[in-house]
């Protein structure tokens, strides 16, 4: 594609993105508060789904301080969604594990979202949904390759 074609659509996708992501962060705001959750307590969550991790690692990855991670960890575990614990190796540091009853919450919090997003979708012709999910996994990659975390998708073909 021409420069002066990408320059065009860039404003136009420039344009709209602020919107949807407001609109996407306040949709999963009204979600999450049925579940007494904030959306870093939710991140906080989401990263743990993975693995344990450090608390080090773990602000690392959701680009915050170590002492907002912290009082993150502790609301959670004061509501049982996470465990904290200390290496054996090094009593220093401080892990933290998603548990149990997190992981059945991220999970109703999941089956929530996608019977909305179900929901949006049905009036949607599906070539036009086929599309937007191609399209959009395309650009996640394109984030990833710039060292961003767009690739790191759950999501995909139906």
């Amino acid at each position: 594609m021409e420069k002066k074609k990408a320059l065009a659509y860039a404003e136009a996708f420039d344009a709209l993105l602020p919107g949807l992501v407001r609109s996407a962060r306040n949709q999963e705001s009204r979600r999450l508060s049925r579940f007494s959750l904030t959306l870093p307590q939710f991140f906080a969550l989401a990263v743990l789904e993975d693995r344990p991790l450090m608390m080090k690692e773990m602000a690392e990855e959701l680009g915050l301080a170590l002492g907002t991670v912290t009082g993150i960890i502790d609301r959670l575990f004061r509501e049982g969604l996470v465990e904290r614990y200390r290496d054996e190796k090094d009593r220093r540091i401080v892990w933290a594990r998603i548990t149990e009853k997190g992981e059945v919450v991220m999970r109703q919090i999941h089956g929530e979202r996608i019977k909305e997003l179900s929901q949006r979708l049905q009036g949607m012709e599906e070539e036009d949904i086929r599309t937007l999910v191609s399209l959009l996994a395309k650009y996640g990659k394109a984030l990833a390759a710039d060292g961003g975390e767009g690739g790191k998708s759950k999501g995909g073909k139906p």
